[in-house]
This record gives C-alpha cells, structure tokens and sequence, in this order.
C-alpha cells in the first residue's frame, strides 16, 4: 500500500512538473511575441517621426552608384566630338549589346538591356535615323526582325568604349584584385538571389 501511494504521489508530482514546464515554455513564448511586437511598433513610431531616417538599402545605394556612373560616362562623351549623337544611356546599352552580338532580335535586346519593349522602340526609331542600326526581317521567321550595327555605330562605339573603360577603372580606384573579385562575387550572387536563382543574363 505504501509503495502505491509513493507511486501515487511520484506520478502526480511528474505531472505537476510537466505542467510547470509547460507553462513555462508558454510564458516564455509570450514574452519573446511581445518583445517582436514591441520592436515592431518602434519601428513603425520611429517610420513616422519625421526625425526618423531610416538607414540606406541596398537597392539605394546601387542606384546612387549607377546614377553616378551614368553622370560621369555622358558628361565624357558630351564633352567629345559625339556630343552631337545627345546619347543616352539606353542607347549605349544597345550599342554596347549590338556590338557583343550584332543581329539581336527586338525582344533580345529589350531582356538583355532590362527595357520594356515600347521603350526600346522608340530608342531604336531614333537610333536608326541616326544612321546607327539598321534593320532586316529574319529570314527564317518572317515575324522577327534582327537588329544591327551600322558602319557608323560600330565607329561610334569603338570611340566612346575607352570612356566607359575609364569610367569603370575610376569606379574602382584603390580597390585590390582581391576586393574587385569579393565584389564581383557578392554582386552575382546578389543577382541571382532577386532573379529566380536563374543567375540572369
């Protein structure tokens, strides 16, 4: 008899003990849920305190740098002898494009480039009255139509291509072959996270 209720008392003292520890695991959870929850409403008062600024992105920062880029690339060829072309930069990616492969369809070029394909109409229609690309049906698909370098925009590109060289090496200056190559790396792999995992073009 006296074992029985050891036993007794040994069963209903595990039990007590186990929910003990369940309540316990379950105050524990309440209290980190309310430490998120508290953390969250800071974030948000300080979104609307008009003192708060909120720290730079990624994406900011890219673009800044893309921005600056792009500044220093036309200001180069404005201040050349092609300042008559008024290039933009959606017109140098063409170039650029066209001259790695030339004959690119329409829809190529718009992917490539990351242009809607309205947009990229209207660059190319004025691209081709300059006397930059021409135009010619696909011979195997008459509904495609292969764009390519004229004469005159592959000498045009030949010439502004050792501005954007320059461009870039002044992006870079100081920077260790190690760094470039981490660079490099860490943007492709930054590619490749918002593209699918694809990696892109």
């Amino acid at each position: 008899m006296k074992n029985s209720v050891s036993n007794g008392k040994t069963m209903a003292g595990g039990v007590v003990a186990s929910r003990d520890a369940t309540n316990r695991d379950i105050a524990n959870r309440d209290i980190a849920s309310r430490e998120v929850a508290s953390r969250d409403l800071s974030r948000h008062q300080g979104a609307a305190d008009p003192g708060y600024a909120p720290p730079l992105g990624m994406a900011h920062l890219l673009r800044d740098t893309y921005r600056f880029f792009a500044r220093r690339l036309l200001s180069h060829i404005s201040g050349s002898h092609h300042s008559e072309h008024r290039l933009t930069m959606g017109q140098y990616y063409i170039l650029k494009e066209l001259w790695r492969e030339n004959g690119l369809t329409q829809r190529e070029l718009s992917e490539r480039i990351g242009i809607m394909e309205p947009t990229a109409v209207n660059t190319l229609k004025l691209m081709r009255r300059h006397g930059l690309i021409r135009k010619e049906r696909n011979s195997r698909d008459r509904r495609k139509t292969n764009i390519f370098l004229t004469g005159g925009g592959q000498r045009l590109f030949s010439e502004i291509l050792p501005f954007a060289e320059a461009v870039n090496a002044e992006a870079v200056l100081g920077f260790s072959a190690g760094e470039l190559s981490a660079l490099r790396g860490l943007l492709e792999r930054m590619k490749k996270n918002l593209n699918g995992g694809d990696g892109g073009n």
